[in-house]
Order: C-alpha cells, then sequence, then structure tokens
C-alpha cells in the first residue's frame, strides 16, 4: 500500500492510485459486488433496489481497508472523484438528503472504466491523475539510445519506448546515422505506483536492430546476460490516431549542457494539426507545439489519456526559409502499421475502444 501523506504533506501519486483503484471497485454497480460491500459498511438497501453509496461510505469503507485517516483527507478524495466523474469514469446521481457534505451518490460507468488496451496496469487512470501520473510512467520507460555519428564520428543521442522485455521502439534515422553503443541505459525515472523495477548493471547489451524502409521507425533489440532481467515495462500502454483536442507529452534525452549523463526531460503542447500528407512521399505525419530538440528523435508523444499518439520525427525546414520548422510526430496508427509490417505487430497495440 502506498504512504499515507499527512495533512499537509504533498499527496504521493502511488497513494492517489490506490484511491481512485478502489473507488472504481466500491462504486460499481455490479450486483454481486454491491451486495458485498454493503456487508462491508453494515448497510442495506431496500428489497430488490441498487442504491449508489454516497462519498461518506466510501471513508468508511477506505478506513476499513487500510486507509486510517481517509476522512481527514476528505477534500482530497473528493476532488479525485470529481475528476474520474469529469472523466466519466464515475456518474453523480447527486447529493443524498441530509447530507451537507461528502453525501453525493456514485456509481462506476463499468463501460467507461477502461478499454481492454489499458485492462493491465494504472493508465487507464491518466485522465483524472494527470501529470502526476504520466510523466513518471512514460519517463520509466523512455530510454537515451547512445552512440557516434557515422557522418562525423560524434557522439549522439536518440530517445526510444520500451515495448517489452527485450524491444525499445525508435526512429530509423537514429538506429540508421549512429553507430550504437553496446546497450541501451535504464531509465532513471521510477514508476508512479507498483512494485519498484530490478535494474541490473547500467543497462541491457543490444542485439540487432530492424529498421522499415520508409516510415521512420525502428525497433532495437536486446537481450540481458543469463540471469539478467529485462528492461522494465509499462502495463496498458496503447497507440491511436492524434486528434485535434489532444495535450501532448513529448518525452526523450536532449543533451542538457555542463551534464555527464542523459536526462530524461518532459516537454507539454498540443496537437496543432492532427493529419498531414507529406507532398513528396504522402507519409502522413501531424504537427504539435511542445518544443522538441536533438535527442528527443524516437522519443514516444503521449495524449493526456495516456496513450501514445506518436513518435517524435525529424524536423523539416521549408526550402529556402528562416522561419522555425514545425515540430513533427510520425502519427499512432502509421506506427503500428509499420511495425506490423516489420513482423512486430504483437509487440503494440492500437485502440480500438473495446
Amino acid at each position: 500500500m502506498a504512504t499515507i501523506p499527512g495533512p499537509r504533506a504533498p499527496v504521493p501519486i502511488d497513494y492517489l492510485v490506490d484511491i481512485a483503484t478502489e473507488a472504481a471497485r466500491f462504486f460499481s454497480r455490479d450486483r454481486e459486488t454491491h451486495a458485498a460491500l454493503l456487508l462491508e459498511v453494515a448497510k442495506a438497501d431496500p428489497p430488490g433496489s441498487l442504491l449508489p453509496f454516497t462519498m461518506n461510505d466510501f471513508f468508511l469503507y477506505l478506513q476499513q481497508r487500510g486507509f486510517p485517516n481517509a476522512q481527514s483527507q476528505g477534500v482530497l478524495i473528493e476532488r479525485l472523484l470529481n475528476r474520474m466523474v469529469d472523466a466519466r469514469m464515475i456518474t453523480d446521481h447527486g447529493q443524498q438528503p441530509g447530507f451537507d457534505i461528502f453525501g453525493h451518490r456514485l456509481f462506476t460507468d463499468d463501460a467507461q472504466l477502461r478499454t481492454q488496451s489499458q485492462s493491465e496496469g494504472y493508465l487507464w487512470l491518466a485522465e483524472p491523475l494527470g501529470a502526476g501520473l504520466i510523466k513518471p510512467a512514460y519517463g520509466s520507460v523512455t530510454v537515451p539510445i547512445a552512440g557516434l555519428s557515422k557522418a562525423t564520428g560524434d557522439e549522439r543521442i536518440g530517445s526510444g519506448l520500451v515495448l517489452d522485455e527485450f524491444h525499445v521502439l525508435t526512429n530509423a534515422h537514429v538506429v540508421n546515422d549512429m553507430t550504437l553503443k553496446d546497450e541501451i541505459e535504464h531509465s532513471r525515472i521510477m514508476p508512479p505506483a507498483g512494485p519498484a523495477p530490478v535494474r541490473e548493471g547500467s543497462g541491457v547489451p543490444i542485439v540487432s536492430f530492424c529498421a522499415h524502409s520508409r516510415v521512420d521507425v525502428a525497433v532495437i533489440t536486446v537481450h540481458p546476460a543469463e540471469g539478467q532481467p529485462g528492461l522494465p515495462v509499462l502495463g496498458g500502454v496503447a497507440f491511436r490516431p492524434p486528434q485535434w483536442p489532444d495535450e501532448t507529452y513529448v518525452f526523450g534525452y536532449p543533451p542538457i549542457a555542463r551534464t555527464s549523463a542523459p536526462h530524461m526531460v518532459c516537454e507539454r503542447g498540443e496537437v496543432v494539426n492532427g493529419s498531414i500528407s507529406d507532398y513528396s512521399t504522402d507519409d502522413e505525419f501531424f504537427v504539435y507545439s511542445a518544443t522538441t530538440r536533438p535527442g528527443n528523435s524516437g522519443g514516444p508523444i503521449v495524449a493526456q489519456d495516456g496513450r501514445v499518439i506518436g513518435l517524435v520525427a525529424h524536423d523539416v525546414l521549408a526550402e529556402g526559409s528562416s522561419a522555425d520548422s514545425f515540430y513533427r510526430g510520425i502519427p499512432g496508427h502509421v506506427i503500428v502499421d509499420a511495425l506490423t509490417a516489420m513482423g512486430f505487430g504483437d509487440l503494440v497495440t492500437l485502440e480500438d475502444w473495446s
């Protein structure tokens, strides 16, 4: 269980994950679950009825589940539940008569809680928990890809997204333009919830890579030494196309002056056009406003719902123009199609909203 925050202390994100997960179960419309919970909180519905619990009922339930100061965190928990209402995970059925505060009656919108694609892990909570969840979650599986430029021999760096213990997604130009170092370094970012990942040594040895012939995507394959773990993974990662309303979280390892090691950076912005065609190749891309620098190439672009909507791509300047380039991304569905064509389709999931 997460560390319980003091009255004035910052609230750990893993505590909020635990509370939200308990709320999803407690306010369920499932009759068997509801009947069992009525016994836990010593409450009864009229025969044949299924009445929503109140927030106050939830505080009593939390205390019995090992959250002894739930009542003192009432305002905090109420805000979290309201964010779950805004995300359409929970439906508010109004105030129960006789309650001044914490009397709102709630039901979980079971069909809206999570899709099959996000059924593992905690990314289904990305919308109500926001940046506090998304940044460490994807930061923990965004890794630096280091090497030497084939053109100049200078040190270069790119970024990649861990797909499973043995594979990393990145750009084709990252692997094609560099002589890669011998291993993929672990991310130094810890995940926001769950057990701490096992990270032996500085990284995992690279054994090969495969780049798409046209789309700027590639997969690096790693293999740990015997008896050693692979790369830590993140459950519930799903890909989808970018959309006009999307916020963007762009992850990567742009070099930072006066540092001797790569550091993960996350920039925020929004989609500014979700689908554009390249006039020379007819390839689809999208543009976004989050600042992107050299070293971000291959890093994931994540939306506010915790789904990957793209991969950072090369910036392209208009010939003869001194204007700044747009920040371009390879759309999520294009990535999935390319990986499927390369034989890596089993490593990625395209969100189908089932």
